[in-house]
């Protein structure tokens, strides 16, 4: 009887994955086959993908000095376009705008079935969340629709996250190695792969640990450096800040709601944004302040991670930073919410307070996405440009009582009503003694 049980069990575990993994692609699959917004494809993507078929890949940062990713992208397109060309004559291909955007549709249904995969059988959560990924309809605009990569970057955040969740001390690094060749914007999660690994596995094996993520960083990047040189090479990370020196790039973040002037402008061309240059407090500029608030609060959540490390918190410690970054600097676009909206959700299972976070991003992600396109995105029949629209001030603030709810939970520490248990995996010796 004990042996038929499991085996029922075990089925509906199959099956929910199944049943999962087919929605997401439905979800996602009219918008994959649509041109909807993809004003990147034309003024990056198509002629990087070009760059790299008449040049090569190694010497893509030198024939073209705007390509600013790091190197998976790139690979990308150089799959992409060895098999359809970016370009027929001088229009953009069909097919190779819906083979790129391939790319990151299944990266989010990757980390949909990964986090499905990886939550505990016990509780309803298990399918409520990959649910909610998969419904997701701000995620679904981002990556199917407009075939932004931010379901990539997150895919290996998700991965990163899980590792350290599990104590694999070395995967996490190498996941994390592989988020920063996606995305510069991976480095927000630094402070916490660190303080995590410096913690939990002690001072060794966390230089071990960066050292392989190193090697790994280093030998993808290595014949790119050789072929374009290491100035050039490294732009994706040096040059990554005042690409669009403004005061928010279509974001409804902080600095949104500091200024009246812009609350019936965005979303709008970057190049009519006010300038984070203006000064204030005699010689700092906006761009500072910006910044020394966002070092400010990551300096906050460092500090609890440190005391708390023994909890696991990791999808909340990542919303938050993630947040703040969307949040407090300047120079933000609306697609960096991505991650925070993912992650909080999946954070969830390990604080049941996220809820109270989660749902309000999900909608506010939402409406600062659909906000940007001049096309209407159409979700299980509703028009959520027409819906959402005007909706700027309340979506900024929303953010805003999220990032401040955020620092309550984070303080606050573990939820004690929350008693599901979460796979952790074999616990080093210092842990199972704390």
């Amino acid at each position: 009887m004990g042996h038929i049980n499991m085996k029922i069990r075990l089925n509906r575990y199959i099956w929910g994955f199944i049943i999962i993994i087919c929605l997401a692609i439905a979800m996602r699959i009219n918008d994959l086959r649509v041109l909807g917004y993809y004003g990147d494809m034309i003024g990056f993507n198509a002629p990087w993908a070009y760059y790299i078929r008449y040049w090569g890949l190694f010497r893509i940062y030198i024939m073209s000095p705007t390509t600013n990713y790091p190197p998976i992208f790139l690979f990308i397109l150089d799959f992409v376009s060895s098999i359809v060309p970016p370009y027929s004559g001088r229009n953009l291909q069909y097919e190779f705008v819906i083979l790129t955007k391939l790319f990151s549709v299944i990266a989010e249904i990757a980390f949909i079935g990964i986090v499905y995969i990886w939550l505990p059988k016990a509780t309803s959560l298990k399918w409520v969340i990959p649910l909610l990924l998969t419904i997701h309809p701000g995620m679904i605009m981002t990556s199917a629709n407009w075939g932004q990569t931010d379901s990539i970057l997150t895919l290996f955040l998700v991965l990163t996250i899980i590792a350290l969740n599990r104590n694999q001390r070395r995967m996490a690094w190498i996941w994390f190695a592989l988020t920063m060749l996606m995305k510069f914007q991976g480095i927000v999660l630094l402070p916490m792969v660190g303080i995590l690994s410096l913690r939990r596995f002690g001072l060794r094996p966390t230089i071990k640990g960066f050292l392989l993520g190193l090697f790994v960083f280093s030998a993808v990047y290595a014949p790119f450096i050789l072929w374009s040189g290491f100035d050039n090479a490294m732009r994706p990370f040096t040059s990554a800040v005042d690409l669009n020196p403004v005061i928010s790039a279509n974001a409804f973040n902080l600095w949104y709601l500091l200024t009246p002037s812009i609350w019936y402008f965005l979303p709008n061309d970057v190049r009519y944004m006010p300038t984070d240059t203006s000064r204030v407090l005699g010689i700092i500029t906006l761009k500072q302040v910006g910044f020394l608030l966002l070092g400010s609060y990551v300096t906050l959540v460092v500090v609890f991670m440190w005391r708390q490390y023994i909890q696991r918190r990791e999808f909340v410690w990542a919303t938050a930073l993630y947040l703040a970054f969307f949040m407090l600097p300047t120079q933000i676009h609306e697609r960096y919410l991505f991650p925070a909206t993912a992650l909080s959700l999946i954070a969830i299972v390990q604080d049941r307070r996220m809820w109270f976070i989660a749902l309000p991003l999900m909608f506010s992600f939402t409406c600062n996405i659909v906000a940007l396109p001049a096309d209407h995105f159409i979700w299980l029949g509703l028009d959520l440009k027409v819906m959402l629209q005007g909706l700027g001030l309340v979506t900024a603030s929303l953010n805003l009582l999220c990032l401040i709810g955020l620092v309550w939970i984070v303080i606050r520490g573990k939820d004690i009503t929350n008693t599901d248990t979460i796979n952790m995996g074999n616990l080093h010796p210092r842990l199972e003694t704390a």
